[in-house]
């Protein structure tokens, strides 16, 4: 037969300074069935806040030099390999310039 033992002033006070030290931990790091996932965007959002906060500051992303980055990027593979640099940066910067193919006869 097993006894239950009295809780005792120590062991009152061990309880309660594991449940705060439960509290301070990460998500999902008791005994709590959190799905895998929210452990993840829980250790992601910790990692990434303060680039979070700083785009909500400054309001700037680098999309767009994502985007002329993948388009050089496509230009090089369809391209399979220019004869050289010259012609390389020419098609770079007729894809990715902006040029007028037809410009305004008036200027």
């Amino acid at each position: 037969m097993v006894r239950l033992r009295a809780l005792t002033p120590q062991r009152r006070r061990r309880e309660r300074s594991t449940s705060t030290h439960l509290a301070s931990q990460p998500l999902g790091a008791g005994r709590l069935r959190i799905p895998r996932f929210l452990v993840i965007l829980d250790k992601m959002l910790k990692r990434h806040l303060p680039n979070v906060l700083t785009y909500f500051r400054h309001r700037i992303t680098n999309a767009m030099s994502e985007g002329v980055a993948s388009k050089i990027q496509g230009l090089k593979k369809a391209a399979a390999g220019f004869r050289n640099r010259d012609n390389f940066k020419t098609s770079i910067y007729f894809h990715c310039g902006g040029l007028d193919l037809y410009p305004d006869p008036t200027h």
